[in-house]
């Protein structure tokens, strides 16, 4: 979800959005939309929907919520792709922006994102509604998006995507989990321990820790994979190193409050976890906007018990 505090960020993220940063093809002219905003005022929030032509989609909420990421769902990658194509037509009945205004209530304002700059449209909701104005199929390009969304929310698909480690992998965690254990390897690794959702089984693996900013943080480059899933069912894991450990609360993080954790665990891990992420460390926060909803965060607070020997 979007916390209504980082709305204006998020939504300035989008609008000044370059199609370097974002990774995205060359057009065919330097006129062709590449991304398009829909922003609609209602009465009690502006609701802005984001597509690039990558298949990357958002939908914010002035007020907190909405979605980021979901192009690894067909469904929502096809309706963003459709919105940005629809946005060729219509770009011809806009005109260059040089300003961003929200909409009024009733409203709906269209940012179309070219190679020669920003380009702006609108008109009354109910009027676009008819399918009269030239505008009226870039509206409903976006409704579609929206509800292909709303689908995917309802059915609780939104945000379960993770990667299987292969074997070799799970015999090198293994061998690095044993080291970790001993009190060695890298000062950042530590061997998580949580019990299974279902089974009651302890599980461990090692994992990289983040310290940001006095807080420590995991992030799971794999996505919702089962230690992630494990953890949520329990609230709290354990953390090992040597022979101390230490019990952990968990908070997962907003989609929001994930962008510059995860630059901060790209940036600082890369050698371990780039081939997990699609954009390439050093990228600005806002590159992972588009994805941030593939990678479960947890903020860590320490418990006031240390963590019994199992």
């Amino acid at each position: 979800m979007v916390d209504p505090r980082v709305f204006t960020d998020l939504r300035q993220q989008a609008l000044h959005a370059s199609r370097a940063s974002l990774g995205l093809a060359a057009p065919s002219t330097a006129t062709a939309p590449w991304g398009v905003l829909m922003e609609t005022g209602y009465p009690e929030a502006t609701a802005t929907v984001v597509a690039f032509a990558d298949g990357s989609a958002s939908i914010y909420i002035s007020t907190g919520g909405g979605f980021i990421g979901g192009m690894s769902h067909e469904t929502v990658r096809r309706a963003a792709i459709g919105m940005v194509q629809s946005a060729g037509p219509a770009q011809p009945h806009t005109t260059p922006a040089s300003t961003f205004p929200l909409p009024a209530r009733g409203q709906t304002v269209f940012y179309l994102h070219t190679d020669a700059g920003v380009f702006t449209g609108g008109a009354a909701e109910q009027q676009l509604a008819t399918r009269r104005l030239p505008l009226s199929a870039l509206f409903f390009a976006g409704h579609e998006l929206i509800t292909q969304y709303r689908l995917l929310h309802e059915r609780g698909e939104l945000t379960r995507p993770f990667q299987r480690p292969t074997r070799i992998e799970r015999v090198i965690n293994r061998a690095i989990g044993a080291l970790v254990r001993l009190g060695l390897g890298p000062s950042h690794m530590r061997v998580l321990e949580v019990r299974g959702r279902k089974t009651g089984t302890l599980y461990s693996l090692p994992v990289d820790l983040l310290s940001e900013r006095d807080q420590l943080y995991l992030v799971a480059p794999r996505g919702f994979t089962e230690w992630v899933r494990n953890a949520e069912a329990a609230g709290e894991i354990t953390l090992r190193r040597g022979r101390r450990a230490q019990r952990y609360r968990l908070r997962a993080l907003s989609d929001a409050e994930k962008l510059p954790i995860l630059k901060a665990y790209l940036d600082r891990f890369r050698r371990e976890v780039q081939r997990y992420f699609p954009v390439p460390a050093g990228s600005p926060p806002a590159a992972f906007a588009p994805h941030a909803a593939r990678y479960p965060a947890f903020e860590l607070g320490q418990t006031e018990a240390p963590a019994r020997r199992t």
